[in-house]
């Protein structure tokens, strides 16, 4: 069984923590279909900006 890659929760959890500032707890506190939804919610308002 192959894991979700490491590298990429590191990414997710610096996007979410510079822009919505959880706490390192609360992000890994979320399973991956969770933070997936909240990278993509954010993106989305980040390229509404503009």
């Amino acid at each position: 069984m192959t894991g979700y890659p490491v590298d990429r929760v590191h990414h997710e959890v610096a996007f979410l923590g510079r822009h919505v500032h959880w706490t390192l707890e609360e992000l890994l506190g979320l399973d991956h279909a969770q933070r997936l939804r909240w990278v993509g919610e954010v993106s989305a308002q980040l390229a509404g900006e503009g």
